[in-house]
């Protein structure tokens, strides 16, 4: 959840943004932006946007923070949101059925 550089030698780079803690964000993963949702920050996801789609929060003073799943091969299990990853190669014995089973909440 950290964007920008850190500050470099000699200070050519602008300090780390942060969000303090209870900053309000729109988390939004599929479809357009919806940039009705007045919020400082928006976390989208790195492939379904463009770079013209980041500039306009960033046009209005916001931040955007890119959310990129790489899915989930040589890892120890599958992040609760990648309800799809029985479609790529995990390494996991995913199938779109066991989705089904496993996704749902309590």
């Amino acid at each position: 959840m950290l964007g920008g550089g850190s500050a470099g030698r000699g200070g050519d780079r602008p300090p780390r943004w942060q969000p303090r803690p209870g900053t309000a964000w729109q988390w939004q993963l599929a479809g357009r932006i919806d940039e009705s949702v007045d919020v400082p920050v928006y976390d989208i996801d790195g492939f379904e946007n463009s770079a013209r789609t980041v500039a306009r929060p960033h046009a209005r003073g916001r931040k955007v923070i890119c959310y990129i799943n790489v899915g989930a091969k040589g890892f120890d299990a599958v992040e609760p949101d990648l309800t799809d990853g029985y479609r790529n190669r995990t390494g996991f014995p995913l199938t779109g059925r066991r989705r089904s089973s496993t996704s749902s909440t309590p």
